[in-house]
């Protein structure tokens, strides 16, 4: 199945931009990558979090409401577990916003803070994003140093230092975008796919 004629296809309904939203996200589903952020409507969004219900691991948090809604899509194991990074929890300590490296637990919070009063308020744009999308912190300096400067490599982001381990995780990141759109080429429901890679709730949550 091709990329370009699944992306460009008329959609007519909630659940083709739902469709759209998971398999460019899949890498966030499957645990390959830290967490997404992504514009939806409010019909979207529940649909989103009728999907995800039913399983302990995901969540949705809402970053801005308006007339459309900014979220931030995860996994809680495979995000708090690359927030454990050392040189991750370094690097955001070092930028003097409020994150503390012995105090992961806020950082979501913090984040969505300063994310509303961008949005809000025109406060500078939270760079820091970039940790919990999985990016390099090296990269990330980078580009806050110099946005102009030559990437080596622009893909899910601008490549500036180690790019063949960039290079190969863009490659896993397509290839598990190509494997949801065939299961949906398959026939298989978004429910089903979700469930494949959800981990289900206990029958007493």
């Amino acid at each position: 199945m091709e990329w370009n004629g699944f992306f460009c296809r008329k959609k007519s309904s909630v659940e083709d931009y739902v469709r759209e939203h998971l398999c460019l996200n899949a890498p966030v589903i499957a645990g390959l990558k830290p967490a997404a952020i992504f514009t939806v409507s409010y019909e979207e969004k529940k649909m989103l979090e009728s999907l995800f219900s039913r399983y302990n691991d995901f969540r949705i948090e809402t970053l801005h409401s308006g007339k459309k809604e900014s979220i931030f899509l995860y996994r809680k194991s495979v995000f708090f577990q690359h927030l454990q990074n050392r040189n991750l929890r370094r690097f955001l300590s070092s930028l003097d916003l409020g994150y503390k490296e012995d105090k992961t637990g806020n950082y979501l919070f913090l984040f969505k803070e300063r994310f509303r009063k961008y949005k809000d308020c025109g406060a500078t744009f939270p760079h820091e994003v970039g940790i919990f999308l999985g990016y390099p912190p090296e990269d990330i300096r980078i580009y806050m140093e110099d946005p102009y400067r030559k990437a080596k490599l622009t893909g899910y982001w601008k490549v500036y230092s180690n790019e063949e381990a960039a290079l190969q995780l863009f490659r896993a990141y397509d290839s598990c975008i190509q494997k949801f759109l065939q299961l949906l080429e398959d026939g298989f429901s978004l429910r089903s796919i979700v469930e494949s890679y959800g981990l289900r709730k206990d029958k007493a949550a």
